[in-house]
């Protein structure tokens, strides 16, 4: 299949979950509605929300996994054994679910991932609704990341305009990423409880089931149904911001000893 990806001389890892977020983009894609609704609207995502959330589940429920780190840690001492030197399954997990303020949305843990989201909508609201003037964004853009992370961009590059999405007229867009991660945390829960050798079969590399029931239970509706109900169908409730929460406690409380 093929994908647009960001390459990063220096981040090896940015460019990797990079590389898997829009791989979930287009396992999706290519798992919409054939036969009579190809090339319709009807194979097509309901909302960008879900399309997100099967970017986000493979980005981090999967990728960002023990599991997955305990699967993929000789590939990665193959490809770049000095920065592997001296790292163990557990050392390199700790590491990629390192929770630190980042000044760039793409690069962020989980943890902060969605307060650079609320940043972005806010500003965009305050926008609309002129509250700001475009000349203001910069300086207000560098404030709210101050009060929501502590951290003050050096320059525009690091900030206001480390995104395409406003310059490309996506205006609205940066929510569908917070819900998208909400809708994935929902997804890893349902099949969780349905495949209870998960962990298991991703540490072997394995990840056939995974891909059969996002088919079943995401892909093959395409339009037919909205995204709540898609994910109401599949989780038996529509968005649940406190499964994610949940979610990110029992991943993040033993990683931090809390």
């Amino acid at each position: 299949m093929r994908i647009t990806t960001n390459y990063e001389h220096k981040g090896l890892l940015s460019s990797f979950f990079s590389t898997i977020h829009e791989a979930g983009h287009a396992f999706y894609e290519l798992g919409l509605l054939k036969g009579e609704y190809r090339d319709t609207v009807i194979s097509d995502a309901p909302s960008l929300g879900i399309h997100e959330s099967q970017s986000r589940f493979w980005e981090n429920m999967i990728a960002r996994s023990k599991p997955f780190c305990t699967y993929f840690t000789p590939m990665f001492k193959k490809v770049v054994p000095d920065t592997y030197k001296g790292m163990d399954i557990e050392t390199w997990y700790r590491a990629i679910n390192q929770v630190t303020p980042s000044f760039i949305r793409v690069e962020a843990d989980e943890l902060t991932y969605c307060l650079h989201v609320i940043l972005r909508f806010e500003l965009e609201l305050d926008l609309l609704e002129e509250k700001i003037t475009i000349a203001e964004l910069p300086d207000c853009w560098n404030q709210k990341i101050t009060d929501f992370l502590g951290i003050t961009p050096k320059n525009d590059k690091e900030g206001v305009l480390q995104d395409m999405h406003w310059s490309g007229g996506d205006f609205g867009y940066f929510p569908t990423y917070a819900i998208g991660t909400i809708y994935a945390s929902q997804l890893f829960k349902q099949f969780l409880k349905e495949h209870t050798t998960t962990r298991e079969e991703i540490s072997k590399g394995n990840f056939t089931a995974i891909l059969n029931w996002l088919s079943v239970h995401v892909y093959q509706y395409g339009r037919l149904m909205t995204a709540n109900e898609i994910i109401k169908k599949t989780c038996g409730e529509g968005l649940n911001s406190k499964v994610f929460i949940t979610y990110l406690k029992e991943k993040y409380y033993p990683l931090y000893d809390i």
